[in-house]
C-alpha cells in the first residue's frame, strides 16, 4: 500500500511539470520567407529579419530551416557574429579642456514696476528653458587621424558614489557646428562605475569630438580611449513592445517571448519626471530570486539603454530609484538583441523558402569550420536575401503573479493531492493495526 501511496504521488508531480516536446515536423513552423540567394553557389549568410527574430522558439535559434523545391533541407551553420568585429584596437585621445559657450536664452526675466512710492517686482520663468541644462565644462578630443570606426570611448573619470552625472558627446569638422553623437547618465558607483559611452560606430576622419558635462564636485573627468575595429560589429536588433505593466510609481515588469538572448533593455521616459536611477533584474519564475542585471538613469525625457552580460531569462523588472519621482506614466520599453546570422549551403533547387518558430525542433547545425570547409570570413561570404515585413510589437505583458495565476493553482493541486494520498495511507495502515487476529 505505501508503495502504491508512492506511485501515484510521483504520478501527481509529473503531471504538474511540463511535458517533453514532441518531433518536429516539416509543417510545424509559425512563418514561412522566401529566400533569394545571390548568383553565386555555394555558402551565403543570411541575415534573419525582425519579424523572423521575433518568431524564434528556442533560446539557441536551432527551430531555423531552409528547403529547397523538393523540400529537402540544405545544410546550415550559425556565424559568429562577435568575429565580425575585427581589428579592435584602444587609442589614448590627447585631452584639451575647453570652456563652453554661455546660453543665449535666460530661463528668468524680471520686471520691476513703479507705482508711486511703492514698486512691485514680478519674475516671469521659462519653465523650457529653466529645465535645459548647459554644460559648463566639456573636453576636446582630435581624432582626425581615426581611420577605423569608433565603437565606444572609455572614460578616465572620478565620481563621487551615488552622484549622477550627464556627459554629452559631440563630432565637428569645423568646431563650428556640432553634430550630437551620444549621451549617456553616469552612476557614481565606488566599486566598478560603467565609464563606457557607446558610440555609433562611424568613422571620425577629419573630425573633432567633444566631450561636455555640468560641473559638480567630486566630478573629475580627465580623458578617453577610443575603442576602434577594422570591421565593426553589426548593430543590435532594436524591437518595439507593448504590453509592459506598471506595478506603482516606480516598479516596471515585462516578460521576455523572444527565443533569443536579450543583450540590453532601452527605456525611454517622459519630459518632466526629473533624474529617475534605474536598477534592472530578471529571473524565470516567480518562485526565483530577482538577479541584478544593470543600472541606468533617465534624465528629463532622456534614453537608457541597459546593457547587461549574455543570459537568457523571462521577466524582467525596472525598479526606479525611491528618491526619484518615479515613472509619471508608461515608459517606451525597447528589446535589444544581438543579430541572427546563418550560413547555407544553397546547393539545391531554388525557389527557396525560411521556416523557423517551432520549439519541437531539433538544432540541425553544422560547425561553422565543418561547412565552410576552410578558414574563411563570414562578412566576405555572398549574402542572400529574406523578404519579409517590418515586425509587429513585441507583446512583453508580464504573467500574473497573483494568489490565482495558474502556475500556483497547479502547484496547489498537487500539494492537496500528495496530502490527500498520504492521508489515505496512513488512515489504511491505522485500520489495519486495529484490526486484531483471531485465535
Amino acid at each position: 500500500m505505501i508503495r502504491g501511496a508512492i506511485i501515484a504521488l510521483c504520478l501527481v508531480a509529473t503531471a504538474c511539470g511540463p511535458s517533453a516536446p514532441g518531433p518536429a515536423k516539416t509543417d510545424g513552423f509559425a512563418i514561412t520567407l522566401p529566400v533569394k540567394p545571390s548568383e553565386d553557389k555555394g555558402v551565403q549568410r543570411i541575415e534573419l529579419p525582425a519579424i523572423a527574430v521575433a518568431a524564434l522558439q528556442r533560446d539557441d535559434a536551432g527551430d531555423v530551416r531552409i528547403y529547397d523545391r523538393a523540400g529537402r533541407p540544405l545544410s546550415l551553420a550559425l556565424a559568429d557574429t562577435a568575429a565580425r568585429a575585427e581589428g579592435l584596437r584602444s587609442v589614448p585621445l590627447k585631452a584639451m579642456p575647453i570652456a563652453m559657450p554661455k546660453p543665449g536664452k535666460k530661463a528668468t526675466v524680471s520686471v520691476r514696476v513703479d507705482q508711486g512710492t511703492q514698486s512691485v517686482t514680478v519674475d516671469a520663468v521659462d519653465q523650457e528653458a529653466a529645465a535645459e541644462s548647459h554644460p559648463d565644462a566639456a573636453l576636446l578630443f582630435d581624432t582626425r587621424k581615426l581611420d577605423d570606426p569608433v565603437l565606444a570611448l572609455d572614460l578616465e573619470a572620478t565620481l563621487p558614489k551615488g552622484l549622477l552625472v550627464e556627459v554629452s558627446v559631440a563630432a565637428s569638422g569645423d568646431l563650428k557646428s556640432w553634430e550630437p553623437l551620444g549621451s549617456k547618465v553616469l552612476l557614481g558607483n565606488a566599486d566598478q562605475p560603467d565609464l563606457r559611452i557607446v558610440m555609433p560606430g562611424l568613422p571620425l576622419t577629419d573630425r573633432y569630438v567633444r566631450l561636455s558635462w555640468q560641473l559638480a564636485d567630486g566630478v573629475k573627468i580627465t580623458g578617453a580611449k577610443a575603442i576602434t575595429a577594422r570591421i565593426p560589429p553589426p548593430r543590435p536588433m532594436v524591437f518595439a513592445t507593448k504590453g509592459a505593466r506598471l506595478d506603482d510609481d516606480r516598479t516596471l515588469r515585462f516578460h521576455v517571448p523572444l527565443g533569443v538572448t536579450l543583450i540590453g533593455v532601452r527605456i525611454t521616459g517622459q519630459t518632466g519626471e526629473g533624474i529617475v536611477p534605474l536598477a534592472l533584474s530578471g529571473r524565470n519564475s516567480a518562485e526565483e530570486p530577482w538577479q541584478p542585471l544593470a543600472q541606468g538613469a533617465l534624465r528629463n525625457g532622456s534614453t537608457a539603454q541597459l546593457d547587461f552580460p549574455t543570459i537568457h531569462l523571462s521577466e524582467y523588472r525596472v525598479v526606479a530609484d525611491p528618491r526619484s519621482p518615479g515613472f509619471a506614466t508608461m515608459p517606451r520599453v525597447e528589446l535589444l538583441t544581438n543579430p541572427i546570422v546563418v550560413l547555407a549551403a544553397f546547393n539545391g533547387n531554388p525557389p527557396y523558402t525560411l521556416k523557423l518558430g517551432n520549439a519541437a525542433a531539433e538544432s540541425a547545425y553544422f560547425e561553422r569550420r565543418e561547412l565552410l570547409g576552410r578558414p574563411r570570413s563570414d562578412a566576405a561570404l555572398p549574402e542572400a536575401q529574406v523578404s519579409a515585413g517590418p515586425a509587429a510589437p513585441l507583446q512583453i505583458s508580464p504573467s500574473a503573479d497573483g494568489m490565482f495565476s495558474p502556475r500556483k493553482l497547479a502547484l496547489w493541486a498537487a500539494l492537496l493531492a500528495a496530502v490527500a494520498v498520504l492521508g489515505f495511507a496512513a488512515w489504511r495502515l491505522m485500520r489495519q493495526g486495529a484490526i486484531k487476529p483471531a485465535d
